[in-house]
């Protein structure tokens, strides 16, 4: 793990970033296959919610924990019940999220499981943010 640590310190923030998709992928996963949900579709702590605020903690996680130099916050809309992360360094910014269609229905407020999700490091999904709209979350 140090060996990667190190050369992760070398490269930018984007390649850092994909090189720990995998990793990302799998801590969704554990996510994924603890999420419990009745014959109803509740589960017993979340309800009706989703998981895609456990799903962005769980990648946020697999980030702080493998690469240095790297600050994480929730990322999201107004009006929107999604959330995902957003990674920055001092220098770039990048969002990551792994679509909700992945591992989850949604119909009204009430979100359920989709049978036998599997997860991969294609399914994390990278994008640019400018560094310049962060803003006060530095």
């Amino acid at each position: 793990m140090k060996r990667m640590r190190v050369i992760a310190q070398e490269l930018n923030l984007k390649t850092k970033l994909n090189t720990f998709k995998a990793q990302m992928a799998q801590q969704a996963q554990e996510v994924y296959n603890d999420w419990e949900q009745d014959e109803e579709g509740l589960d017993p702590e979340l309800g009706g919610g989703g998981i895609c605020d456990r799903i962005t903690q769980a990648i946020q996680d697999a980030i702080v924990n493998n690469i240095e130099a790297v600050e994480v916050t929730e990322g999201g809309e107004d009006g929107s019940d999604h959330s995902w992360v957003i990674a920055y360094s001092a220098t770039e910014a990048y969002g990551l999220n792994i679509d909700p269609s992945v591992y989850e229905f949604v119909g009204g407020y009430s979100w359920t499981k989709v049978p036998d999700a599997v997860f991969t490091a294609d399914d994390i999904e990278i994008f640019p943010i400018p560094r310049e709209d962060l803003g006060e979350i530095e």
